[in-house]
């Protein structure tokens, strides 16, 4: 109880820079047996302050990124709002083949050609999302590289495209990921993350954007303002 208690001041003086978190070091410092050292830690994980991996070690754990809800989905810029380091990966970008769930999520046919797009976005250096994203041609075209790594699909669309949009039909829900999934988020296969699903309506009321997003099940949360 001495150390989990010298430990949480630590962090709370130092936060994700904190050292010195093995196992061989704390032992060394404190001059008890590792299995008391692995009990202290593992109070502190059981309370959210520690995550161990395998392998790889004891780490602080960050204070999640924070999305909302309540309007247009703007994470980029609020992670940005919020102090922290953005970065985006652009990992995939092609035209393809509209199957029957994004012909109807777009309002075309199967088979019509569809603008089709996958990132991977950091905060403060660790993998927080992943996005998939099918775009109506006409307007997939027009778009360049270098906005796709800046900001929100709907942002660079209203920007640089100058096209009004109307609303966002959303959905949340809780699922596993994928191999390719997990890798790229660095956690195991089939662990439970966040999947955001969402279909962006244009101002003539026609769909634009259709896609998913597949979010860190430790570094991401949504949160809301409710009003009486």
């Amino acid at each position: 109880m001495q150390i989990a208690a010298i430990l949480r001041q630590r962090i709370a003086e130092h936060g994700t820079d904190l050292t010195g978190l093995t196992d061989q070091e704390l032992t060394r410092e404190f001059g008890v047996s590792p299995l008391t050292v692995r009990q202290a830690l593992q109070d502190l994980v059981r309370s959210g302050l520690l995550t161990r991996q395998r392998g790889k070690g004891t780490f602080v754990v960050q204070k999640p990124a924070q999305g909302s809800v309540d309007h247009f989905e703007a994470t980029l810029s609020e992670w940005r709002v919020q102090g922290r380091d953005v970065r985006i990966s652009l990992l995939e970008r092609s035209v393809t083949a509209a199957n029957m769930l994004v012909a109807a999520s777009l309002n075309i046919k199967p088979g019509q050609p569809v603008g089709y797009m996958r990132r991977l976005r950091h905060a403060d250096g660790h993998p927080v999302s992943i996005d998939y994203r099918y775009i109506v041609v006409e307007i997939f075209e027009r778009l360049d590289d270098a906005d796709l790594v800046h900001e929100t699909v709907w942002e660079t669309i209203e920007r640089t495209l100058k096209l009004p949009t109307l609303l966002s039909n959303t959905a949340i829900r809780a699922t596993a990921a994928s191999e390719e999934e997990a890798q790229l988020l660095n956690i195991p296969p089939n662990s439970p993350v966040l999947l955001r699903e969402s279909q962006l309506i244009g101002a003539d009321g026609m769909p634009m954007v259709a896609g998913r997003s597949i979010y860190h099940p430790e570094r991401f949360i949504y949160a809301t303002t409710i009003r009486r």
